[in-house]
């Protein structure tokens, strides 16, 4: 997932270059959803002042055991 606070912390342009990364690398990507970021973003996020700020969540199951307790063999 990428989130930019619903383009609040970002220039839509650094949002695209992070999808097209993900997409040349095979790798699916939501944005804003489930979660669109959080306080690092609102705090340090200014596009219009140059600082963009985005944040990239990984799904659990991709690093943790089928309970999502423990690291996996991945």
């Amino acid at each position: 997932m990428i989130g930019d606070r619903f383009g609040a912390s970002s220039h839509g342009s650094v949002v695209a270059s992070a999808f097209a990364h993900f997409a040349q690398v095979g790798r699916e990507a939501a944005h804003n959803r489930p979660y669109a970021g959080g306080y690092v973003l609102e705090r340090h996020g200014d596009p219009r002042g140059g600082i963009h700020a985005l944040q990239i969540e990984v799904d659990r199951s991709r690093y943790l055991d089928s309970a999502l307790v423990e690291p996996s063999s991945r």
